[in-house]
């Protein structure tokens, strides 16, 4: 293969590789929002990119794992979505909010996380974006990310866009609050990249595509 595309592992499936033609909520697959392109594997971009994440690599700690472990989101847990459910549920109490406009809030916050997945999925499988660990293998082929690396692309990270989906639908119904859906967002996505399976790039575009899916969502609760 060529440098910088990802490789499907021998003998085993991508995951879930047709989830970018399911339909969205609310708005058509072709207007859905798309994420920016990825620089090219030789550019200078990417080479800082290289050069991040491996310094990014020496740096991890107990806090790193830490992060990585809360995120992680493999079958079984709650999921890095079902966090967000549960970051919902606790701001909804927190506020007392009455149960027709709970679940008008849950509603979107589920419509732009859903959405987001399609679109993310839908680019990964359109760039074929190397992991980490292909590179690593060139030079180190003893070094292994501090979590399994999945089963498809790299760019955009998963984690990222469904976070910056969420934190833009949390921050449009509770703002005083946008700190702490920043925050969140945030560690989501760098967890991912203290755990070895993603580029910054990975992460920064990412969740501006959660973002951008997100806006299309409000922008049609808007309408009469």
């Amino acid at each position: 293969p060529a440098p910088g595309v990802w490789i499907w592992p021998l003998g085993r499936p991508a995951t879930e590789p047709g989830w970018g033609n399911v339909t969205p909520i609310g708005i058509t697959l072709a207007r859905l929002a798309r994420s920016q392109p990825p620089p090219a594997w030789d550019s200078p971009a990417y080479e800082r990119e290289r050069a991040l994440f491996w310094i990014e690599q020496t740096k991890l700690d107990d806090d790193g794992r830490r992060i990585a472990d809360k995120w992680a989101g493999d079958p079984g847990t709650v999921t890095p979505a079902g966090l967000w459910q549960e970051a919902a549920l606790e701001i909804l109490h927190k506020h007392k909010t009455q149960a027709e406009d709970a679940v008008a809030i849950l509603a979107a916050l589920n419509v732009a996380m859903h959405n987001s997945f399609i679109a993310c999925w839908r680019d990964k499988f359109l760039y074929y974006t190397a992991r980490p660990n292909q590179w690593v293998a060139t030079f180190d082929k003893r070094w292994q990310p501090y979590l399994r690396t999945p089963r498809f692309p790299a760019y955009p990270s998963g984690h990222s866009t469904v976070s910056g989906a969420a934190a833009t639908i949390l921050t449009a119904f509770f703002p005083s609050e946008s700190q702490t859906w920043d925050h969140m967002a945030k560690e989501a996505s760098y967890s991912r990249i203290i755990a070895g399976i993603h580029w910054f790039m990975d992460g920064s575009g990412g969740l501006d595509l959660g973002e951008r899916v997100a806006r299309q969502v409000l922008e049609i609760l808007q309408k009469p």
